[in-house]
């Protein structure tokens, strides 16, 4: 016996058309016990308090200062010429918590590859590996790169943070023992959308900084990217293709 595809039908009771009845009552009872979408009292007590929350917050955190004599002589340069030197540290902060979660993402997607096999034109588990060690290699770039400007590459900046959060969810996603290959895939695609934008971002501001050779390590790292990007692209189309009997 074959085993099972996500796509195969089944049971499924998310939806509301087994049980119309059920359905109505349940639309009726968030209607009235839910709060007046006009307004009133209570939603408008709600958006008080969130924000008196929001004003009163810290910050997600704060950029470092630099820790040597190059990088704080080269960040008051920087600041005599109005440029702010810790928004590309908070960014390079940012794409290092990202390439370091993405190795961890590609050593899930080659277990899932390890356990269940692909389809044709689906990936290739050398293919896999080479584009764990591409992300590791970048988030050794990204350490050398912060250093080179001063930065402590240990730290964790506001940026850091957020897509630590962010990049949750994915690691969720491909960790579930329920997941198959091609559902961690498009958790991957995820990953690299956001990862080739953060690149250009990256190499733009270090190109207005006048880091010209960490411009161009960093226009080679965003050209592996793309590679990345093209090839889950191709796998995710080769299997949806394969499972619906149209390749």
């Amino acid at each position: 016996m074959s085993p099972k595809r996500p796509q195969d039908p089944g049971a499924n009771v998310t939806g509301t058309a087994t049980a119309p009845a059920q359905a109505k009552d349940m639309i009726q009872g968030a209607q009235q016990g839910g709060p007046d979408p006009a307004g009133g009292d209570f939603v408008e007590g709600l958006a008080a308090t969130h924000l008196e929350y929001v004003r009163g917050a810290d910050p997600l955190g704060k950029v470092p200062p630099t820790t040597t004599m190059k990088g704080a002589a080269k960040a008051f340069i920087d600041m005599i010429q109005a440029r702010r030197t810790t928004v590309l540290v908070d960014k390079m902060g940012e794409r290092l918590a990202f390439e370091r979660t993405g190795v961890r993402l590609y050593d899930l997607v080659i277990m899932k590859h390890e356990l269940h096999g692909a389809w044709p034109g689906g990936p290739e588990a050398s293919e896999l590996r080479e584009h764990r060690r591409e992300e590791l290699d970048h988030l050794h770039l990204l350490i050398d790169a912060m250093k080179q400007v001063g930065a402590d590459p240990t730290a964790v900046t506001p940026g850091a943070d957020v897509v630590a959060v962010e990049s949750l969810g994915l690691v969720d996603v491909l960790s579930d023992a329920r997941t198959t290959l091609d559902q961690a895939l498009h958790a991957l695609l995820v990953a690299e959308l956001t990862d080739n934008d953060g690149w250009d971002m990256l190499v733009d501001l270090t190109e207005g900084f006048g880091h010209a050779q960490l411009a161009r390590r960093f226009r080679d790292a965003k050209q592996r990217e793309e590679e990345h990007l093209r090839d889950v692209r191709r796998w995710l189309t080769a299997h949806a293709k394969a499972a619906a009997g149209t390749a």
